[in-house]
């Protein structure tokens, strides 16, 4: 089913595929920023498919593939233009200046009231549907590497499952440049934070040393992340009652000198 949402922006598709019955809900978000259209490539040309090919692995999922649709066709007509992604740091933000990943009302935000429809229209959903996991895809900047952001115990227990399928990156979203302190208003602030909701940060890769045409360059990425998307669509979400995920949090951050298990030899290995 699709259904959309006009704002200042265009309108905003969304899509509620899927098992609604089923124990697992995933929502998807994609294109907050306008320079970042691989993100919507990824989540329209790729991660849709793909899952209708397998049935949705029997989950129900809610996709907003493209949160910043003007700014975002500007960026891809300026690629097309100039082949180089340069010009479209400018439509970084919505129409109306809004970063749509920081106008989350969290705790310690600058502007606790919603400002942009985008964000009232996720959180509305989230409120509807309770979802088990939210995967928000961007595009790292040129000097910055594949990442998997996490920002809760359950969203550290997966992404290092994806780290460990294809290798990259997965740390705490507040990482040493922040010095511990939660980013105001962010996705990942708001709900794996402050509410507890499992979320990862899909930073999809560097452009810097990107010399192929932009679709080679979004297939390239698809073909990176795939191994490590499936794992998160096919498989079960951790049971927080299991036995081995108690021992995985408890095992966070210790060495294994005592020979239970923890730490470098053991279950919590990065």
């Amino acid at each position: 089913m699709k259904k959309n949402i006009n704002t200042p922006d265009g309108a905003i598709n969304y899509f509620i595929l899927g098992n609604r019955n089923s124990s697992a809900k995933y929502l998807i978000l994609a294109g907050k920023h306008g320079n970042e259209p691989e993100s919507v490539v990824m989540a329209e040309e790729y991660i849709m498919p793909y899952l209708r090919k397998n049935n949705y692995f029997g989950k129900f999922f809610i996709i907003l593939p493209n949160l910043n649709p003007l700014q975002i066709g500007r960026c891809l007509e300026a690629i097309e233009t100039n082949q180089s992604f340069e010009h479209c740091r400018r439509f970084r933000l919505n129409k109306n200046k809004i970063d749509l990943n920081a106008d989350y009302p969290t705790k310690n935000s600058d502007t606790p009231s919603l400002r942009a429809e985008q964000t009232k229209l996720v959180i509305s959903l989230h409120e509807e549907y309770n979802f088990d996991l939210i995967l928000d895809f961007h595009t790292n900047g040129a000097s910055h590497m594949n990442i998997y952001k996490y920002d809760n115990e359950v969203g550290r227990y997966l992404a290092r499952g994806m780290n460990r399928i294809n290798s990259v990156v997965a740390r705490d979203y507040v990482h040493h440049k922040n010095k511990g302190v939660a980013l105001s208003g962010t996705s990942g602030t708001y709900f794996g934070k402050e509410r507890n909701v499992p979320i990862i940060t899909v930073e999809l890769g560097a452009r810097k040393y990107i010399k192929r045409p932009f679709n080679e360059h979004c297939q390239n990425l698809w073909d990176l992340h795939k191994p490590a998307l499936r794992y998160l669509f096919a498989d079960v979400m951790p049971d927080e009652n299991d036995e081995d995920y108690q021992d995985y949090v408890r095992c966070l951050g210790e060495e294994d000198d005592d020979g239970d298990g923890c730490g470098t030899n053991g279950i919590s290995a990065t």
